[in-house]
């Protein structure tokens, strides 16, 4: 899934506007006061202290962003407040972190400096302040150990695993997949607070769990099997980016009336920010925000609009991998194709199936951790290509791109001693780490907005099962394009996976097509948006 959008795309377009009232500058500095009494008093253990500290940090926080927007009536970024549930040494040093930028912030408004320089320090500042205070709250939980974090993100999906030979466990996750309840059990679990919502071993999972689950599945991928899926996996994936276009516009306009009038010109622009996001991914948000002149507290919200709308549809993806064959027989949807990568590949995995050697096992890992850390390796190395090819999404292509390379070499084999089950495994730890990340407080602060995406949501699904039902494509089809759309190259192969580990590189490049789309779908989806503000 998303991986989600970096917390490093919020608030660096508040610069651009008001800078210079000294009224913001005053609430920057309470801001900063509070942060240290509640770094304080989470370190002395005076819990109803730390939340009323947080409290007025989030009041001042709320009228700084009003008073630099000149309106008292849009939404804005929240410093959530409330009881501590452990004792992590990382809470006050974020906190403190925080109050350091923040008193930064304040004194350059106050020096009314306003050349570009200036506004790029001051910008940096409010972006590290706001992500510090952020990362404090997420980071305090009852257990904060990395180790035992991915002991319990483990044991949930063995006991998952465990429960599913039940025969009453598994006639339940013929309803709801066991990937469901992989995803939402760790998000029960860390928002409650037994375990953090942003902990370093979730992004430790991300950045090498993941390329090395890709590579494992795609090790023995049949290349000319996948090319024979034909072009319904196209024109779901068309469909998807259509229907994302021509959705946000329409929830616009039936919903506009649930945001303040004032906040409509900030609304379309942030809306054309989301566009780009759900066609290509994080880099496409952040040249649509800058483009379209995006203030950041709108940013910052649609940053917590995208992840938790994206996950929810995430979810019914997941839902639908486990009833496929009911839904394609409904319409009589043409799986042949799929049916034959998918026999192939058992096929392939029956024949080479043996049991493992030290020897067999030491090959697995390294030819998965090689091909991973050469990824990594050469990603920084690698120009940035437009706005498509960079970063992470190097990484992807190039892990999938040498795997896939491997595919058609005798280390194939490594399926027998289960190269893709080990993905797998990976894979349901990768799901894991992501639910464990989602923060469901989020959802409502912004309902107005929530409530524009959820219905640009219903929109693209409506349009997705219209056309796959006209053309008769498999639900594989429909859940693929639709998250390589909204979601990228780093989550849509985890879906292609729930179907089956063979699907996976289908996904990918899908994903890496929606990247280049992202822009162009995005200024289509900004104009009609701008039309319906005015």
């Amino acid at each position: 899934m998303k991986t989600l959008l970096p917390t490093a795309a919020i608030l660096w377009a508040l610069i651009s506007i008001g800078w210079a009232q000294e009224g913001a500058a005053a609430e920057f500095r309470v801001v900063a006061t509070q942060l240290r009494v509640g770094a304080d008093a989470y370190t002395s253990g005076q819990s109803a202290e730390f939340e009323q500290a947080l409290r007025l940090a989030d009041e001042s926080f709320g009228r700084a962003q009003s008073s630099l927007r000149g309106a008292s009536d849009e939404p804005h970024l929240r410093i959530h407040a409330r009881r501590p549930r452990g004792k992590s040494e990382a809470v006050p040093k974020s906190l403190r972190s925080a109050a350091d930028q923040f008193e930064a912030v304040a004194r350059s408004l106050e020096s009314g400096t306003t050349d570009a320089a200036a506004k790029k320090v001051q910008s940096d500042a409010l972006k590290a302040g706001f992500e510090s205070a952020e990362k404090a709250i997420n980071q305090d939980a009852i257990i904060t150990d990395d180790p035992l974090i991915l002991a319990i993100l483990l044991a949930i999906a063995a006991t998952l695993f465990g429960l599913a030979k039940r025969p009453a466990v598994a006639r339940l996750f013929k309803i709801v997949p066991l990937l469901v309840f992989a995803y939402f059990v760790p998000t029960l679990l860390s928002n409650l607070g037994v375990i953090p919502i942003d902990a370093p071993v979730y992004a430790f999972i991300r950045r090498y769990l993941l390329p090395l689950s890709l590579a494992l599945m795609c090790l023995a991928v049949d290349l000319p099997a996948i090319a024979k899926l034909g072009k319904q996996a196209l024109v779901m994936f068309l469909t998807a980016t259509v229907t994302v276009v021509i959705g946000g516009p329409l929830a616009f306009l039936l919903c506009k009336g649930l945001l303040p009038e004032s906040f409509h010109d900030q609304a379309w622009r942030g809306l054309a920010a989301l566009c780009g996001s759900w066609i290509g991914g994080g880099t496409n948000f952040i040249a649509m925000g800058e483009a379209y002149d995006v203030s950041a507290s709108t940013l910052g919200m649609m940053v917590v609009v995208d992840i938790a709308v994206a996950e929810l549809w995430t979810v019914a993806l997941f839902v639908f991998a486990g009833r496929e064959a009911a839904m394609d027989a409904k319409i009589g949807a043409k799986r042949e194709a799929i049916e034959e990568v998918r026999a192939k590949m058992d096929a392939w995995q029956a024949s080479q199936s043996r049991v493992a050697s030290v020897g067999d096992l030491l090959m697995l890992l390294a030819v998965g951790f090689g091909i991973t850390a050469i990824s990594l390796y050469l990603t920084p190395l690698l120009p940035k290509v437009g706005e498509v090819l960079q970063g992470f999404v190097w990484t992807v292509v190039l892990v999938t791109t040498f795997a896939l390379a491997a595919s058609f070499t005798p280390l194939r084999n490594l399926e027998g001693v289960g190269a893709s089950k080990l993905g797998t495994a990976l894979l349901y730890l990768l799901v894991g780490s992501i639910g464990a990340s989602a923060q469901l407080a989020h959802i409502f602060d912004l309902p107005g907005l929530f409530v524009i995406a959820a219905v640009w949501m219903v929109f693209h699904a409506v349009g997705m099962f219209v056309v796959r039902r006209l053309i008769k494509a498999p639900i594989f089809f429909l859940a693929v394009g639709s998250k390589a759309n909204i979601g990228g190259a780093a989550s849509a192969p985890i879906v292609a996976s729930a179907f089956h580990p063979s699907l996976a590189p289908v996904a990918v490049l899908l994903a890496i097509f929606g990247y280049v789309l992202g822009t162009y779908g995005g200024v289509i989806c900004a104009t009609m948006l701008k039309w319906i503000a005015s």
